[in-house]
């Protein structure tokens, strides 16, 4: 894991919150390059997912089915393929 990721995931992780000039002091400890660092000191979450190569958006997506036939069931209730409900005349 790169070391910007390691910083960003180990200030998640702690209950103590850093004032600004000691986030500073722990952005430019890291062993990274110049984008980055002005990405994180700047807080700008574009540019750093750039200079690390990752994506400008990611989506999460949930679908919950619906409770309940769908459409297409419904339809089916209605409308049956097969005349097995008929009687067969002889």
């Amino acid at each position: 894991m790169s070391d910007p990721i390691q910083f960003l995931e180990s200030l998640g992780a702690s209950a103590t919150r850093l004032n600004p000039a000691q986030y500073a002091a722990a952005v430019a400890a890291l062993d990274t390059d110049a984008d980055t660092r002005r990405a994180l000191l700047d807080r700008n979450p574009e540019r750093l997912a750039s200079s690390l190569g990752g994506r400008v958006r990611m989506w999460c997506v949930l679908v919950v089915p619906q409770e309940g036939p769908s459409p297409d069931q419904e339809q089916d209730a209605e409308c049956p393929d097969d005349d097995s409900d008929t009687p067969a005349t002889q």
